[in-house]
């Protein structure tokens, strides 16, 4: 069932999630970028670091700021899709999403 295969994978409709950022353990943010002041680079190993658990870190700054999104403020701020009805709850299951359901060159290889 598409339904539990949706929730599985973090993604929502637009019944099921609405469109306001919500305030998670006393945090209020208006946009996904000011998740980035949770996320420090370590001049010695040059990765970017989780301020919040120290558990996570990536050479990439997308990376470190998806986990704190997931793991530190779950559901904080929604992502529609501009191409079909699916809202997700966060920037990474929305961007597999996009490349997997509405990648042009996947669809213009199967044919």
């Amino acid at each position: 069932d598409y339904g539990q295969y949706a929730e599985d994978q973090g993604e929502m409709t637009g019944e099921q999630m609405t469109m306001e950022a919500h305030d998670s353990a006393g945090y209020t943010f208006e946009d996904p970028t000011q998740l980035l002041q949770f996320v420090r680079k370590d001049p010695s190993d040059q990765k970017f670091h989780c301020s919040l658990c120290d558990k996570f870190s990536h050479k990439y700054s997308s990376c470190t700021r998806n986990h704190v999104e997931s793991k530190h403020f779950p559901n904080m701020f929604s992502y529609p899709c501009d191409q079909c009805e699916m809202i997700f709850s966060t920037k990474s299951n929305f961007s597999m999403h996009r490349s997997r359901k509405h990648n042009p060159k996947q669809k213009q290889e199967l044919y």
